[in-house]
């Protein structure tokens, strides 16, 4: 009986391996995440610069919003929807003080439209946060 469901299990485990390619090149991003891909800097009229207390951004260099990132240090930024809203990754000043977080503004109206933490992205969802996800350790 036992060797009968070990070699159930093993029939199970093959059955649903990933193939090689799949190894080497890890998991495929969901569809929508194309939607929400960072926009070419050369076809957008916006910019971002660090300001005291937050990020300012720019149309034609000129300020049209401000935005106050949910923490103290920005890692990283990207305007997407050919620029139309901007994404923010922050944390804390002291890396033990929790995980960094993932914010979704208006770039004209410097509105938070979405938030969330770093280590709650699971497989690439949501899509618009998913190239700010913590990597995998």
């Amino acid at each position: 009986m036992k060797s009968l469901l070990a070699a159930a299990a093993v029939a199970v485990l093959l059955g649903t391996a990933c193939t090689d390619s799949e190894v080497r090149s890890g998991p495929k991003p969901p569809p929508a995440a194309a939607e929400w891909a960072a926009a070419d800097p050369a076809d957008i009229d916006f910019t971002s610069r660090a300001v005291p207390g937050g990020l300012e951004i720019l149309e034609k260099d000129k300020p049209v919003s401000r935005i106050m990132s949910a923490r103290p240090v920005v890692e990283r930024t990207a305007f997407v929807k050919e620029g139309r809203q901007f994404i923010v990754r922050s944390r804390a000043a002291d890396p033990m003080a929790g995980p960094a977080i993932i914010e979704l503004f208006d770039s004209r109206s410097g509105t938070r439209r979405a938030v969330i933490g770093a280590n709650e992205i699971f497989h690439g969802r949501p899509a618009w946060a998913a190239a700010f996800a913590d990597p995998l350790r």
